[in-house]
């Protein structure tokens, strides 16, 4: 089925200022407020020799006519606009006394910033006045980097770039909603090789003669609204034997010709060794480039560790095994690296940014090593972490590890705060990595509106000295209320009382509502904090698209599709609910954390919808209940999902009656997802940005998408229901051969263990040895025999039916049998060792007691999915493709353990 339209970006190009608010009304401004109902003069008296305030003052100009107080008279109040030193350039004050207004700044960004707080002020009083004060805001958060909402990722698998074409991914009003929200700063993605010309090495720039003119042309569109492009990149690039590879450099380019740019060899990559005059030439040389082709460029950021091998410091900490520079400390080589191109840039444009961003260096260099990078970074180079990863959060009373990003939990992790405190006393500026619209837990929404939480962060980060903020990756950058919550936030005097923050910030939109809307928000964010912390759950669980996902009554056992990510060689969403969980929570766990999550949201959501008559009309508030409508579908989904497979396992293993009773329940979740459907598509008729997710590069759902599950539920409902019914009615096993009762594929009948040896070896093509499998009633014993000495095998269990396999790996060097994690993110704890005998036969015993594959006792000797790997597998299936934090190990590679008498 075909996608639908972008029109969202129709959407994003129409006017920041069309109507009244619906709460608006003519009001006499009373004895302590001036009224502005004969109209706004403005008379500047500040120099804008650029012209960079046009943009702000034509807004201004708009905002006044559609609210009819624009100049009519001569009554009309006057608003001077002066020069005046305030600090930096978006400090800002705002004087409204009897005489009329002033607005002072020392340049124009604060002028901007203090025009838009005008207007907020006369939405809030919903009337043609403003209250008399003097208000003085200034930036901690100087530097607010955010993402076109619709621009291209330049990431496999379409790879496309916005350099190459000639749409207009920052049209102006677009751009003038980003700037009221605060936003200063956006980045977008290049390469070294595609668009900075070098002469030191062949082959960079190939592209630039299409890339620099356009990118020249964003930054000058961009600074009409004081906004700066910041280019991202992860340099410098790795080489590889590849021709064309789109993140690596042909190795047959350069290894002949510059031998001393070969670093470190990990895996089939080496890595830029930046330890030779050479690469530090090419480092200075690219980045001073770069800003001497584009004028105006705010800065750069870089993934300087941790996203994949390119210096070589970049992997682990002490898998270095570069010529040249094996034995020194980590931070000296990343400093070489940063050094360079700080210098280069700032030789170019000495206001330009550089912000280093060591990903997820902690899991490479340990938290140590990373706090004590933080400590030793270059002069001037920004440090810029991911505020949240390694965070650790208790849930139902086990404590929980949050990686990567997240909105649901506040943070800062410990890591965070580490590296900031390390930073201050080195004088380098810290920023934090943010996720400020939404992030992983659910990305299909243009935003999660918890701006309470937004509030604790950067509460939080102002405590910790943080000077800037990247407020999104490619998704969660959407204009909206949390946006525009974190452009409040970022400047102080800060306010203490998180209620009446809330309270004011609702207003310009809410008017006499906002009490109501704040409280909505407090229940939003309670619910939300209840969001599963575990990143995997967040990339793969039923939260962003619940309501297209399939239901297999009849069990499939295919893998679940990565949420943030369009992989065409997975078309659809399996039913392998374990891999959203895997060892981090049980489905029971998951099940009642999202159940109170779905709970609370309804409450707040009631709360919204009591108030949605009266803004018939007002598009942009009934959107914005719209979309926490549509989370709260989402939520109740995946609840729905997970019960759903929760009660199939069960019925799995029953017959008769108790059979029964799961299928009608899991007719009736049949059902209600069918009104899920339904409804979510009734929302995103509302708003046409519904669905989509950036870095998937289009929608997880839309109308036809959603009517197509329908009918494929409707199917369920007429096949596969009335057969599995009529099995049941006989007292047969709804799934025999799933469950291993009338196995389709090679079985090994395990015997209880005797002491002796026992008949029943078995082997397989491509197997380079055999095995035997016996029991006790607290383990099973596995027995690997070779010709010669022990060899590495690979012990392949499915404990859990629709769990990922446990994989249990050998090393003869160490005669032991650990297991082994698929998931590197994973805190390490997880990972056991299980008693292991080597003979001198040549024979390997593990004993696998059933507790550490968290068998229940009732279902212990049931049949047992496995396979054991020696060069060949006893079962042999392709791999499935890879997915970020799953094994690409086909589920469809093993065969059966039954246990016998």
């Amino acid at each position: 089925m075909r996608e639908p339209a972008w029109d969202f970006i129709e959407e994003l190009k129409k006017p920041l200022h069309t109507a009244k608010p619906v709460f608006w009304r003519e009001r006499a401004a009373g004895d302590n407020a001036l009224s502005l109902a004969d109209g706004i003069c403005v008379r500047m008296d500040f120099d804008d020799r650029d012209g960079v305030l046009e943009t702000a003052l034509a807004d201004f100009e708009r905002f006044c006519r559609v609210l009819e107080i624009n100049a009519r008279n001569e009554k009309a109040v006057s608003l001077v606009i002066e020069r005046t030193e305030t600090g930096c350039g978006e400090t800002f004050r705002f004087i409204v006394q009897p005489g009329g207004m002033t607005l002072q700044a020392a340049g124009p960004e604060g002028v901007r910033r203090g025009l838009v707080c005008i207007e907020e002020g006369i939405l809030a009083a919903g009337a043609p006045v403003l209250p008399y004060q003097r208000i003085e805001k200034r930036p901690f958060i100087r530097t607010r980097l955010s993402r076109c909402f619709f621009g291209p990722i330049k990431r496999p698998p379409m790879n496309r770039d916005e350099l190459e074409d000639d749409v207009n991914y920052y049209p102006d009003e677009y751009l003038n909603r980003l700037a009221h929200e605060g936003v200063n700063a956006l980045w977008l993605t290049i390469t070294f090789r595609d668009t900075v010309p070098v002469t030191v090495l062949p082959g960079f720039g190939r592209r630039a003669d299409v890339h620099l003119p356009k990118l020249r042309e964003t930054v000058k569109r961009c600074a009409r609204y004081g906004i700066r492009i910041f280019v991202f990149f992860i340099e410098p690039t790795a080489f590889i034997d590849e021709r064309d590879h789109s993140r690596y450099a042909d190795i047959r380019l350069y290894e002949k010709d510059y031998p001393e740019l070969m670093g470190s060899r990990q895996g089939g990559l080496t890595c830029f060794c930046p330890n030779s005059d050479l690469a530090r030439s090419f480092l200075y040389e690219a980045s001073n480039n770069l800003f001497s082709e584009v004028p105006g460029l705010g800065g750069m950021i870089d993934i300087s560790v941790g996203e994949r091998l390119t210096h070589c410091a970049s992997g682990y900490s002490d898998h270095n095994n570069c010529p040249r520079c094996a034995g020194r400390q980590p931070s000296e080589v990343l400093a070489d690296v940063l050094t360079s191109l700080q210098r280069g840039m700032r030789d170019a444009d000495p206001d330009a940014e550089f912000i280093s961003w060591p990903y997820s260096q902690y899991l490479l260099w340990g938290a140590d090593g990373t706090a004590e990078a933080a400590g030793k970074m270059p002069e001037s180079v920004i440090l810029q972490h991911n505020f949240e990863s390694s965070g650790l959060v208790e849930q139902l009373g086990r404590v929980r590890r949050a990686d990567d990003y997240w909105l649901s939990y506040t943070g800062p992790s410990e890591l965070f705060r580490r590296t900031a405190l390390e930073a201050q006393k080195n004088d380098t500026r810290i920023f934090a990595k943010l996720q400020v619209g939404c992030s992983h837990e659910v990305a299909s929404v243009t935003h999660v509106p918890v701006p309470g939480i937004l509030y604790d962060k950067y509460k939080r980060m102002r405590e910790l000295g943080v000077s800037g903020a990247m407020q999104s990756w490619y998704f969660g950058n959407y204009p909206s209320l949390m946006t525009r919550a974190a452009g409040r936030l970022s400047f102080e005097p800060w306010n203490d009382n998180k209620s009446d923050f809330l309270y004011r910030l609702a207003l310009p939109d809410w008017g006499p509502y906002s009490r109501d809307v704040a409280r909505a928000w407090e229940l939003f964010q309670e619910a939300y904090a209840r969001y599963p912390v575990y990143h995997v759950f967040g990339y793969y669980a039923p939260v962003h698209d619940g309501p297209v996902w399939p239901l297999y009554l009849k069990p499939v056992n295919q893998p679940l599709i990565a949420n943030w990510k369009y992989m065409p060689e997975f078309p659809v969403h399996g039913d392998r609910i374990g891999e959203c969980l895997q060892d981090a929570f049980s489905l029971e766990e998951a099940l009642l954390l999202t159940n109170r999550m779905r709970r609370t949201w309804q409450q707040g959501l009631k709360i919204l919808e009591k108030i949605e008559p009266a803004f018939e009309g007002d598009t942009d508030r009934l959107r914005d209940i719209n979309t926490a409508r549509a989370l709260g579908i989402l939520f109740a989904s995946c609840c729905n999902i997970l019960r759903f497979y929760q009660l199939r396992e069960e019925m799995a293993d029953l017959t008769g009656a108790p059979a029964l009773a799961c299928l009608r329940q899991l007719e009736g979740l049949i059902h209600a997802e069918k009104k899920n459907s339904r409804t979510l598509a009734e929302c995103c008729m509302t708003d046409p940005a519904l669905g989509f997710n950036s870095e998937h590069e289009g929608f997880r759902f839309y109308p036809e998408k959603l009517s197509a599950r329908i009918g494929r539920l409707e199917e369920v409902l007429d096949t596969d229901l009335p057969q599995t019914e009529e099995r049941l009615r006989q007292g047969l096993l709804p799934f025999p051969v799933y469950t291993g009762q009338e196995p389709d594929r090679p079985v090994y009948v395990c015997r209880p263990e005797s002491g002796v040896s026992q008949p029943g070896e078995q082997t397989a093509k491509g197997m380079n040895g055999h095995f035997s499998v016996s029991y006790t009633d607290e383990s099973i014993i596995w027995r690997v025999g070779f010709s010669g000495k022990a060899q590495p095998f690979e012990l392949h269990l499915m404990s859990r039916r629709l769990w990922p396999e446990r994989v249990y790996r050998f090393d003869p060097r160490k005669g032991s049998t650990t297991l082994k994690i698929t998931d590197t993110l994973r805190p390490p704890q997880i990972i056991g060792q299980l008693p292991t005998k080597v003979t001198d036969e040549g024979t390997v015993e593990v004993r696998l007691p059933f507790t550490e594959i968290e068998r229940p006792a009732a279902h212990r000797f049931n049949p047992l999915r496995f396979n054991i790997i020696i060069d060949g597998g006893w079962v042999n299936r392709p791999v499935v493709g890879h997915r970020l934090a799953q094994s690409s190990l086909n589920p469809d590679r093993y065969g059966w353990l039954q246990f016998a008498d």
